[in-house]
């Protein structure tokens, strides 16, 4: 069974005035079945928050949501229980923040969340927060957050999501203020990780357990206090890079055994790097400047 729906809400606050009783732009979309396509637009609105909700739990399902130039908040969240779907959240230009999740429980799936542009600087802004909860096999993920405020991202998503799965490829992507990031792949396997952060002050984990491994993370900061950078691989081939730009930094690698390497380089401020390999190949590397 093959179905398309699509839902649009632009504006509605102009289009029927700014009463209570439109406090939000909401659309919620579900379908049963396989090979179906879901797609949520939610534009230009000064009605309040924008909700945008798809549910698929078949198999071969596509799902999107955008929403942009909000004056409010933005919410978007899209629940996939079957494999080979393929889902993506773009909020651009959302005045006071942004939640993007996305939930995978079958295999094969790819998941994207971009923020662009989200959270204004004021005081006690929610800013942009990403999630993508993965329990399957050979799912990639990625999290792209740019120019936004108060960013926070996490792939495999801690609980309730199991163990995550294994032959995972995850991705976060973050530049602008604060910054936080958390990768964890808990069956990995051949699982591949890395995060790319920059601008202000960064924070950042990897977790991985068990086998080919492979990890990066790059920081620049220069918000002069935060970075923090941790990689945890427990067993097997691994690799960890991790590189460092500026202001307080800090590291921790840790890789418990088999082919182990691990290279990190700090620059200037205040330093700091602990790696730790517990046997047997080994290679660790630190430049501190």
């Amino acid at each position: 069974m093959k179905t398309a729906l699509s839902a649009i809400t632009v504006a509605l606050s102009l289009a029927f005035g700014a009463g209570t009783a439109l406090a939000a732009d909401t659309a919620d979309i579900t379908q049963s079945g396989a090979t179906n396509t879901g797609s949520i637009e939610q534009l230009n609105s000064t009605a309040g928050n924008q909700m945008g909700t798809i549910n698929q739990p078949g198999n071969n399902n596509a799902s999107s949501i955008f929403q942009n130039a909000n004056v409010s908040y933005a919410n978007a969240t899209i629940n996939e229980s079957g494999s080979y779907g393929v889902s993506n959240i773009s909020q651009v230009l959302s005045g006071n923040g942004a939640q993007g999740h996305i939930i995978h429980w079958g295999d094969g799936n790819h998941s994207a969340i971009t923020q662009y542009n989200v959270g204004g600087a004021i005081s006690g802004d929610p800013g942009a927060s990403a999630s993508i909860g993965q329990n399957g096999n050979n799912n990639t993920a990625a999290v792209y957050q740019h120019d936004g405020n108060n960013l926070s991202a996490q792939v495999n998503a801690v609980n309730p999501w199991g163990d995550h799965g294994s032959n995972n490829w995850a991705y976060i992507e973050q530049t602008g203020n604060t910054q936080n990031a958390i990768i964890e792949q808990k069956g990995a396997n051949n699982g591949i990780a890395q995060i790319l952060q920059s601008g202000a002050d960064n924070d950042s984990h990897i977790i991985d357990t068990g086998e080919h491994n492979t990890a990066y993370v790059t920081q620049v900061g220069w918000g002069s206090g935060t970075n923090t950078a941790n990689v945890t691989q427990a067993g097997s081939y691994n690799l960890a890079m991790v590189n460092q730009n500026g202001s307080a930094l800090e590291s921790s690698v840790t890789q418990s055994s088999s082919s182990n390497q691990a290279y990190v380089t700090q620059s200037t401020s205040d330093y700091s790097s602990t790696v730790l390999q517990n046997g047997p190949s080994n290679l660790a590397v630190v430049w501190q400047h």
